[in-house]
């Protein structure tokens, strides 16, 4: 039995020390290598993402573009069948508002600076290492999760194995009240040379909205008034 014991705590310590050894920096070099590399990645800037939006209870099922072009500017837009475009979100770079049901709210300060922060498509091209803090060690549905946190509202889960980041955490402040959405990323398929997720779930609090895309392109050529 205590050779059993023994052994068992070596087996901990080891896990342990693996663990504490290491960096965020190479968590995000893992993942950059995992999905294309740093020069492929480099070489993208813009996307466009077309598919569907899975919304609980909703009577219909919207398509979804979602337009993103460096180093921040993003638009979404949500039609709905025999309806038209039911919802947007705008960031030109400087502002940004939601519009849905004739109603326009600009972006909070908080959501004018998180979209502001964001450099790129891939943000962990951009990540200064040396802020970067292991928040701790995580299994989700099977998969071993180590836990970056990016600043002090934004936490991701890369997978310790396959490199992928499998979910994120972020925090700001709307309206007064500070609100925590959580995505998760999966079905990973090859697009052009990278990995790039089609479906993610976006949890706020009780409610799940899922998006799948059916298509993604990178590349494409915007203008102005896509993200105004």
């Amino acid at each position: 039995m205590k050779n059993i014991l023994s052994l068992f705590a070596l087996l901990l310590f080891i896990n342990s020390y693996s663990q504490d050894g290491i960096s965020p920096k190479e968590v995000i070099s893992q993942y950059i290598e995992a999905i294309g590399g740093k020069d492929k990645l480099e070489s993208i800037e813009s996307i466009k993402m077309s598919g569907n939006f899975e919304i609980p209870q909703a009577p219909f099922k919207p398509s979804v573009v979602i337009k993103q072009q460096n180093p921040n500017l993003t638009s979404l837009e949500m039609i709905a069948p025999e309806i038209g475009t039911i919802m947007k979100q705008k960031f030109n770079g400087n502002d940004g508002y939601m519009e849905q049901m004739g109603q326009n709210v600009p972006f909070s300060e908080d959501q004018i600076n998180s979209s502001k922060s964001k450099k790129g498509i891939f943000e962990e091209l951009y990540y200064d290492s040396t802020v970067l803090k292991i928040d701790g060690y995580i299994t989700i549905g099977g998969s071993d999760l180590v836990k970056v946190k990016i600043d002090d509202k934004t936490l991701k889960y890369y997978d310790v194995n396959t490199g992928l980041l499998e979910r994120s955490e972020e925090t700001m402040e709307v309206e007064g009240n500070s609100i925590t959405t959580t995505r998760k990323f999966s079905d990973y398929k090859d697009v052009d040379g990278i990995l790039y997720p089609f479906k993610t779930e976006i949890i706020n609090g009780t409610q799940t909205i899922t998006i799948e895309f059916d298509e993604i392109k990178f590349n494409e050529v915007f203008n102005e008034n896509d993200f105004n």
